[in-house]
């Protein structure tokens, strides 16, 4: 076996760990044409490609320091760095496997402005944490009181009080956050926030939080039918409903949720179903 082949093995073994969120992300495609790699995920099921196009036409990360929180295997981590080199990218990843592939693959490809942290934001960590220009927080939240913070959030009845809680205290700790959530807590079908089909309803949840939590709302993104290899895009909602958003105009923004929304909506799979929620600072 040649050099080349024990790094694909390996990182194979990092990848497809069976952990609780392994064979979940995508290879990046720099990196596959590099290294000659990749894992086969269904984009009917996933939506990193969609969400990775939307930051690319609607999101600067120019000359930006960058955490990614929850980066299991480094998709945005790895796909930012190596479109935007003079900025510097930190995955924090709790899966100690996962953190590493992140670290096999930027070493193999000498990415310096990558630096990957083992461990969770938790609450205990949060109030710690260094200043960065963006968190993203791609699904990670919802997971709180499985697989962090488990005596604070018992239950699902629990999550929003420690949503704001942890949104108000993260405005001391970046400038912007990109925020996407799952609606059952700890991904539970059985323990839904909010139901499967009540997409305007996650909008509204959402922006309850970071309304109460201090955030200003910049840009909320919902999915849309997309032909293509890429089945779904990412497209930010209308400027009226951003000002209903921060106005916490809920019945306006209810109302024109429902009419924006994609009727095909019910086709998509639950993680297309998530909103992208763009928020910076007062």
């Amino acid at each position: 076996m040649t050099a080349e082949d024990r790094v694909l093995a390996r990182l194979h073994e990092l990848y497809s760990d069976r952990s609780k969120h392994s064979v979940y992300q995508n290879i990046p495609l720099f990196a596959r044409d590099a290294l000659g790699y990749t894992e086969a995920i269904n984009e009917r099921w996933r939506g990193d490609s969609s969400r990775w196009e939307y930051m690319q036409h609607y999101l600067d990360f120019s000359n930006q320091s960058v955490l990614d929180v929850g980066a299991n295997t480094g998709f945005f981590t790895l796909s930012l760095a190596h479109k935007y080199p003079d900025s510097v990218f930190t995955a924090l990843e709790g899966n100690v496997n996962h953190a590493e592939f992140i670290r096999l693959i930027a070493t193999q490809l000498g990415m310096t402005n990558v630096r990957v942290i083992s461990g969770y934001l938790d609450l205990a960590a949060l109030d710690s944490l260094a200043k960065y220009d963006t968190i993203l927080l791609y699904n990670v939240l919802h997971h709180a009181g499985a697989d962090f913070d488990k005596d604070l959030v018992s239950s699902r009845d629990e999550l929003f009080g420690y949503l704001v809680k942890f949104a108000a205290m993260l405005r001391g700790h970046c400038e912007r956050t990109v925020y996407q959530m799952g609606y059952n807590w700890c991904g539970d079908k059985q323990e839904p926030v909010i139901a499967l089909r009540e997409d305007a309803g996650k909008c509204l949840y959402t922006c309850r939080f970071f309304q109460q939590a201090g955030w200003v709302i910049e840009a909320i993104a919902i999915a849309r039918r997309h032909k293509g290899a890429i089945p779904v895009s990412y497209e930010n909602l209308p400027e009226d409903v951003i000002v209903a958003a921060n106005a916490c105009d809920e019945m306006t923004l209810r109302n024109r949720l429902n009419e924006l929304l994609d009727p095909y909506m019910d086709t998509f799979s639950e993680f297309y179903r998530r909103p992208v929620f763009v928020c910076r600072q007062k």
